[in-house]
């Protein structure tokens, strides 16, 4: 028996929610799997709420509001702590129990669990496991996007992720050892991009199972009140790095500190070597030097590559 615990952060999000929990509401499940929705409004003040009232009160879902506004990252976290903790009523020892991180403006097509599910499948009950992927760009109507993410955005390995992780938290669905690991590890939200590039990055840090999904069955909506967009063309990419040099935040090299503060035990010597010349990399020039220079650390493009090795050189990275 499997059990899929679908995790919603919502924050003024009456526009597309009923939508996005009707397309919940019609996923076609393998047999015996059992599906809930647990959601936590980060502080509406549209009518989110009235409309999570109402399904919660039909028995659709459960949700709660959270005590202030943590914004995305901070509030989807918030949740898996949650999710730990969720009643399912009566316990059986042979269930095994996924989350999946769900925005609240998508639509998600029939067979999106299902599919993950399958992937997943013969994944140990004790094993970190992580299933992502490519979701397929819609406009605010729905209306396919002609930009299209490259596959080689997958990231598989650690090297590469350390300098950008190119997961989208609305395709994740993971076992409950790494809904575990990554609520033991306590992130400070200030030094990290998002949620589930902390996720992504943790797997990889402690050697879980990662399955890249090319196409998952997900539309995934482009408007102008996304949290987080979608923007992976050649200029969008430029656009975020030359941000970076005109405002500095550190956040990568600080987000492998926190890589090495929450999984330095669980880390290979090479991951944990990795991890630390990037944190580093600032304590002096030669410690720059040894990070620009550094072939191991690389991404699949050369733009982004050449960027990065900019941002050490300016120590903004």
């Amino acid at each position: 028996m499997e059990r899929v615990l679908v995790l919603l952060s919502t924050y003024n999000g009456e526009r597309y929610l009923r939508e996005q929990l009707a397309s919940l509401f019609s996923q076609e499940l393998p047999e015996g799997t059992e599906l809930r929705i647990l959601v936590r409004d980060d502080g509406s003040s549209d009518g989110t709420t009235a409309i999570l009232r109402e399904y919660e009160e039909e028995g659709r879902l459960s949700f709660y509001r959270g005590e202030r506004n943590l914004g995305p990252a901070g509030s989807f976290l918030s949740l898996m702590k949650r999710a730990e903790h969720y009643d399912w009523g009566e316990e059986r020892a042979e269930a095994r129990t996924y989350y999946a991180l769900c925005d609240q403006d998508d639509v998600w097509l029939p067979d999106k669990l299902s599919r993950a599910l399958s992937l997943l499948f013969g994944t140990g009950k004790e094993e970190a496991a992580l299933y992502y992927g490519l979701p397929r760009l819609v406009d605010a109507e729905l209306r396919p996007l002609p930009l299209r993410r490259d596959a080689k955005e997958r990231m598989l390995d650690f090297a590469s992720a350390l300098i950008k992780s190119n997961s989208t938290g609305c395709t994740m669905l993971f076992t409950r050892a790494l809904l575990l690991k990554i609520n033991r590890s306590e992130p400070d939200t200030e030094k990290i991009t998002m949620h589930d590039e902390w996720i992504h990055k943790g797997c990889l840090a402690i050697g879980g199972r990662l399955i890249f999904d090319e196409d998952t069955p997900i539309l995934y909506r482009q408007h102008g009140n996304n949290a987080v967009g979608c923007q992976s063309s050649g200029g969008a990419v430029l656009k975020r790095y030359l941000h970076s040099l005109l405002h500095p935040d550190r956040i990568h090299s600080e987000m492998a500190g926190e890589l090495l503060r929450a999984f330095s035990r669980d880390m290979s010597p090479l991951k944990r070597e990795l991890s630390e010349e990037v944190a580093f990399y600032r304590r002096s020039p030669g410690a720059s030097l040894r990070l620009f220079f550094d072939r191991r650390i690389r991404t699949a493009y050369r733009k982004r590559n050449v960027l990065f090795r900019l941002a050490v050189l300016l120590r903004i990275f």
